[in-house]
């Protein structure tokens, strides 16, 4: 089975969508969504995207919290050959109105708990009150290499956010090093535990969907609890895990079992300074 045939992440996740529909794709708290599921409601997400204009070359936001619908907004994005940009719903208003009038983007997809934040912000969609069963017939728009996949923003060293764009070529180069150097299981199980307005869980996120693993999205309230956390890891056997070392340190420090909070597999920290402690 070859998860990683085509050039891009689009291309792999439709792979896997037809390697194996009925497995599980990302879950969060309790829910999940199939391959099949998650390819269906995004292509519905996307098909309402197009009818508003919404298509290549777009930006289109995402102010979702940690939740399955925040890769059903991933994917409608770059299905219809837009660029995905990750808004944290825990920033200040002022951030979040200063970010939006950076990029202005086409589309904001958002819930119906947090639309009220984006009042004056543009043409926002929630995404719990769109039509799933428009879009049965969708067929992706075509995405060049050269494309935006997505926008992040960094402070650099002015302390001001500044907007940084990333091909798909970029992703898929990244995808396929990170896989290979890192011997990321097909099928595996992968757990994100940062916030996805960053990059340093992408690791995760896009290996996870590419390979036809399983993404576990981890709660706020559940990344920073040792108990709740590591029950999960074990419960879930999460083979795959990113995580900033100062993060990992503090779940340690107030473990009763530190090693329940670590993968089976692979442990990548990332994102500041590491110990060579957690090596051995």
């Amino acid at each position: 089975m070859n998860y990683l045939s085509g050039d891009l992440f689009v291309d792999w996740f439709e792979s896997a969508v037809t390697i194996a529909p009925d497995a599980p794709a990302v879950a969060f708290e309790g829910k999940h969504l199939t391959y099949q599921q998650l390819a269906g409601i995004s292509d519905s997400v996307a098909a309402q995207l197009l009818a508003r204009g919404v298509g290549a070359n777009s930006y289109i936001g995402l102010y979702i919290e940690r939740s399955l619908e925040l890769f059903i907004g991933m994917l409608a994005a770059m299905k219809v050959g837009g660029t995905f940009v990750p808004l944290d719903p825990a920033s200040p208003r002022t951030r979040l109105q200063k970010l939006v009038d950076m990029v202005r983007p086409a589309a904001l997809l958002t819930s119906m708990a947090l639309s009220q934040d984006l009042q004056g912000c543009g043409h926002v969609l929630i995404l719990d009150q769109l039509n799933d069963a428009v879009g049965r017939d969708f067929r992706r728009v075509s995405v060049e290499p050269q494309m935006l996949a997505y926008v992040i923003f960094t402070s650099g060293s002015t302390g001001e956010p500044k907007p940084v764009g990333i091909e798909h070529r970029n992703l898929a180069n990244y995808v396929r090093g990170v896989a290979s150097r890192l011997d990321l299981p097909v099928g595996g199980s992968y757990a994100v535990v940062s916030t996805f307005a960053a990059d340093l869980g992408y690791t995760m996120v896009f290996p996870a969907l590419a390979l036809g693993g399983i993404l576990h999205v981890i709660s706020r309230s559940r990344s920073t609890d040792p108990a709740a956390f590591g029950e999960y890891m074990v419960r879930h056997q999460i083979d795959c895990l990113k995580i900033v070392p100062s993060h990992l340190s503090a779940l340690v420090s107030g473990a009763r079992n530190p090693t329940a909070l670590l993968p089976y597999r692979r442990l990548v920290l990332g994102g500041e300074a590491s110990s060579a402690r957690w090596a051995h």
